[in-house]
């Protein structure tokens, strides 16, 4: 064994490590998707980071099966109970926030007039038909990976078939038609909610925007041995070169079509990227491979709250300007730091909310065998 793969083997199971190495990519990419830099580098670094969530969608598919391709209910009902307990934790961690933070910028904020806003008929449609969550829209990926879990236990829990890449690619053209393609053609995108006219727009939906990836990354497990053997033998420069062209091409779409949520070009970047974490699951860097595994959930959870408590807190801050003292937000220093000292943030908060979880569970196992 080569020095650098060991430990990749354990148990009989293969260490996807590279998965984890690009997962603690993505959670960096989900930060610069909602607190980026100014443009123009924004406008260069947002259609970089679009591969993010759809790739987070195709891990958890990946290892939805055992090594034989089975579906195990029993794994699947336990993962469905911890995304659970996820979405209550999370949901009542931003309420209180949202509560707090509201009180704290308009004193006669009502709570119970803001409730109701919330308990309406149409956000309780959206909540059903698109996974809107009722506070802060960044939660929708709990709630859309609890469903595409509760989607596959319509399998047959004995073998997963190659059958399913017909809906999943049905899903992903629907994805792309209700994405980008909105844009050029008369496709629509929405359907109407009531008689209050407001609408759903079917882009958000479960269906579209997570299990195409989520069952791609079922099917990359199926396929597993055939696609070893169809691109291990590719030059890894290969892959760098079409990782860079699908950059091109996302930026050239961004310029040319405007802000949509995924761009073409990132396709290339996201099945290259795929590809890489199947057929060389040895590449890692430490670093990443850590946040990857270890922090990359609670950074996607938490960084909405950071965030805006360090933007807060600039808001407060003066600092000595050329006429006088000025508001450390409005800086050029801080718009272009801003990135850098949120994700510092994420990752000094969610290690230490790590850190307290792998405290408690030593001490339970400590305690069970007292």
């Amino acid at each position: 064994m080569k020095k650098g793969e060991r430990n990749i083997f354990i148990m009989g199971k293969v260490r996807y490590r590279l998965m984890d190495t690009i997962k603690g990519l993505a959670c960096m990419a989900v930060v610069l998707l909602h607190f980026g830099f100014p443009d123009p580098l924004g406008l260069i670094i947002r259609p970089l980071c679009s591969f993010a969530v759809p790739y987070f969608f195709f891990v958890s598919g990946f290892f939805c099966t055992d090594s034989s391709n089975r579906l195990i209910r029993s794994n699947t009902w336990r993962k469905i109970r911890h995304i659970l307990r996820l979405v209550v934790i999370a949901a009542l961690v931003y309420a209180v926030f949202c509560v707090i933070w509201n009180q704290m910028l308009d004193p006669d904020w009502n709570i119970v007039e803001y409730t109701a806003s919330l308990l309406t008929k149409d956000k309780i449609a959206k909540f059903f038909l698109t996974n809107d969550p009722f506070v802060y829209s960044h939660l929708w990926f709990l709630g859309a990976l609890l469903y595409c879990y509760l989607t596959v236990l319509l399998f047959d829990e004995k073998k997963i078939s190659s059958w399913i890449m017909i809906p999943a690619v049905l899903l992903w053209i629907g994805f792309i038609a209700f994405g980008e393609l909105k844009y050029i053609l008369p496709i629509p995108s929405s359907i109407p909610l009531f008689d209050t006219g407001n609408r759903a727009y079917l882009f958000n939906c479960y269906l579209f925007r997570a299990l195409p990836f989520f069952l791609f990354g079922m099917l990359a497990k199926l396929n597993m041995e055939k696609i070893k053997k169809t691109f291990s033998k590719i030059p890894i420069v290969y892959f760098y070169v079409v990782i860079i062209l699908g950059i091109g091409i996302a930026l050239w779409e961004r310029i040319h079509i405007g802000v949509v949520q995924f761009y073409m070009g990132t396709y290339m970047v996201l099945g290259s990227l795929c590809i890489l974490s199947v057929t060389r699951p040895q590449m890692r860097n430490s670093l990443l491979e850590f946040i990857g595994q270890k922090l990359s959930l609670y950074v996607y959870i938490f960084h909405i709250m950071i965030g805006r408590v360090i933007d807060l807190a600039a808001n407060k801050i003066r600092v000595p300007g050329e006429n006088g003292t000025r508001i450390l937000i409005k800086t050029g220093v801080y718009r272009y730091g801003r990135p850098f000292l949120i994700l510092a943030g994420c990752f000094l908060i969610t290690f230490v909310i790590y850190s307290v979880g792998e405290a408690y569970k030593k001490r339970k196992i400590y305690k069970s065998y007292k």
